[in-house]
C-alpha cells in the first residue's frame, strides 16, 4: 500500500527541485545577457563555451579565424564529427551575444559563409543568447539552419554541466554545491 504522505512529499520535492532548476537557468541566462559572468568579452567567451559544448558532444571544434570571409559572411565556431553511421558531419556556427531579440543577420552571415565555402556538406547553426521572433524562426527553417535561442542555450549548458570544465563553470558563475530546497 502506498503511503499518501510519502507520495505527496516526493511530488512536492520534485516540484521544488524543478522550480529551482528553472530559476537557476533564468538567472544564468540573465547573467550571460548582462555580461555578469567571467567569460571573455567581445563574443569570444561565448564562442569558447559553445566550442567546449560541441567538444562534449563529440565534435572536434575550433574558433574560426576572424576576417576569414568577405562581406557579411562570418562563422564563429567550426566543428567536425565522424562516425561509422553518419560519416563526417561538418558544422558551422554563428553566435550572437544579444539581449532582447536577435534578427536574421546571423542567418544571413551563415548563408554567405556557406556560399564562400562552396560546399553543401555543412550543417548551419545560429545561436543567440536572445529570443527570436516567429519570422526569424521561419526564415531559419526555410534556410535549413538550426536555431538555438537563449533558453535553449542555457538548457544545453545544464544538460552538460557535469562534463563542462571547472574553468568554464567558474566563468559562468556556476557552483555545484549541495542546495537545500
Amino acid at each position: 500500500m502506498v503511503n499518501n504522505d510519502q507520495y505527496s512529499f516526493s511530488s512536492t520535492f520534485l516540484d521544488l527541485e524543478q522550480q529551482e532548476m528553472t530559476d537557476q537557468k533564468k538567472r544564468l541566462l540573465t547573467k550571460i545577457i548582462n555580461g555578469k559572468t567571467g567569460i571573455k568579452t567581445g563574443g569570444i567567451g561565448l564562442e569558447e563555451i559553445v566550442m567546449e559544448l560541441m567538444q562534449i558532444e563529440g565534435y572536434e571544434a575550433t574558433i574560426s579565424l576572424k576576417n576569414r570571409f568577405k562581406g557579411i559572411a562570418d562563422i564563429d565556431v567550426e566543428a567536425t564529427k565522424s562516425d561509422k553511421f553518419f560519416g563526417v558531419q561538418k558544422v558551422i556556427i554563428q553566435i550572437k551575444h544579444h539581449s532582447g531579440f536577435s534578427d536574421s543577420y546571423g542567418l544571413q552571415q551563415l548563408v554567405a559563409a556557406k556560399k564562400e565555402l562552396d560546399k553543401n556538406e555543412y550543417k548551419l547553426i545560429f545561436i543567440t543568447t536572445a529570443k527570436v521572433n516567429n519570422n526569424v524562426q521561419e526564415e531559419a527553417e526555410n534556410l535549413e539552419i538550426t536555431l538555438i535561442d537563449g533558453s535553449e542555450l542555457v538548457d544545453w549548458i545544464f544538460e552538460n554541466i557535469e562534463e563542462l570544465s571547472d574553468a568554464s563553470k567558474q566563468k559562468l558563475s556556476i557552483s555545484v554545491i549541495p542546495h537545500i530546497l
